[in-house]
């Protein structure tokens, strides 16, 4: 599991550990990463996975067996520390990986960095877990039925609007962004109206789109 997939999909998890499942991340034997918060939710699959055969052997976790029989949830604190075992760089791809394996009917997580330091193990129990959401089922009821209208915004615009959004939103309250979006043509690239209601100040902007390739 890439350490790039984890820190973008714990971004879709919640602290709240009374929705425990929504403060896990859902791993699966392909490398695919869930996770959501009840608002957002996110599906990472990588595109070219790194092979079991590649990852170094782990004192503590050797003969993992690869293959997941069911995807294993595992808490978003306990991956984040796993990353951080890993090697911030490395000529190679394996170490930006943790691994996920069974042995002796029991789920690991590894994570090393090759030095002398003693390796990250850590055993998975998500028994007592409630049942991850079906994410699946989400993603095709978010399929449009009828009409519909892409737009691409670049990642560092959505976040510049987010942070105008989180510093004058009203405390105790949720703030959103309302983008009104053209639909007179398929592929907008006109600015996007957006608005921030606060109860003390009042926001409106434009985003730029990018253009769809």
């Amino acid at each position: 599991l890439h350490k790039r997939a984890i820190k973008a999909a714990t971004a879709a998890t919640t602290a709240d550990h009374t929705r425990l499942p929504l403060a896990h991340l859902n791993l699966h034997a392909s490398g695919m990463v869930e996770a959501t918060n009840g608002h957002v939710l996110v599906q990472i699959t990588p595109t070219a996975p790194v092979p079991d055969a590649d990852y170094p052997v782990v004192n503590g976790a050797d003969h993992l067996v690869g293959e997941l029989a069911t995807p294993v949830q595992i808490p978003a604190e306990t991956a984040g520390r796993l990353v951080k075992a890993l090697p911030k760089r490395s000529p190679f791809p394996a170490l930006d990986h943790i691994r996920i394996g069974t042995k002796d009917d029991h789920v690991y997580a590894t994570a090393t960095d090759l030095y002398p330091s003693i390796p990250s193990v850590v055993c998975v129990d998500s028994a007592n877990v409630s049942a991850f959401p079906s994410c699946d089922r989400v993603m095709t009821s978010a399929k449009p039925t009828g009409g519909s209208v892409q737009v691409q915004i670049a990642a560092d615009v959505l976040t510049a609007m987010v942070k105008v959004a989180v510093e004058l939103g009203t405390l105790g309250k949720r703030t959103g962004i309302t983008l009104t979006i053209p639909t007179h043509e398929s592929n907008v690239t006109t600015p996007i109206p957006f608005a921030v209601k606060s109860d003390d100040f009042s926001v409106a902007g434009v985003a730029m789109p990018m253009r769809i390739d």
